[in-house]
């Protein structure tokens, strides 16, 4: 689908280089996700953005980890973040899987690591934008 360039860091929009990961991710946090996902900010924990998707269906959670990815683009990536899946149904493919191929979409794969665990997939983001650790 022509996406690319979508992966690369030239992608993202300028951003002031003072600018607050942390402010930029919450004003978007209220923007609206599939039925079921929300994201959950935690700026001083060690997994400072997590999307939750509850009672969620396999196709509108690929939907919301695809526009989790395109915020992962787009703003100031953390070096670690989340997918927790509350009473979601038997996708019939690992988790992980779903996670790194709806991320895939905005993200280069080699930009990322997705581990499964229970009821999460914790994400490892290898080019971390440096604000997080200011």
């Amino acid at each position: 689908s022509g996406s690319a360039g979508a992966a690369s860091p030239e992608a993202a929009p300028a951003l002031p280089d003072d600018a607050d990961p942390r402010a930029l991710w919450a004003a978007r946090a209220a923007e609206p996700l599939p039925e079921g996902a929300r994201l959950v900010l935690d700026t001083r924990g060690a997994v400072p953005i997590t999307l939750v998707l509850t009672d969620t269906p396999v196709q509108r959670a690929r939907r919301a980890v695809e526009a989790f990815g395109r915020l992962l683009a787009t703003l100031p990536a953390p070096r670690r973040a989340a997918v927790v899946f509350e009473h979601c149904p038997d996708f019939g493919l690992p988790r992980h899987h779903l996670v790194a191929g709806a991320l895939a979409a905005h993200l280069d794969r080699s930009a990322f690591r997705a581990t499964a665990h229970l009821d999460r997939v914790e994400l490892v983001l290898l080019r971390p934008d440096p604000r997080w650790d200011a």
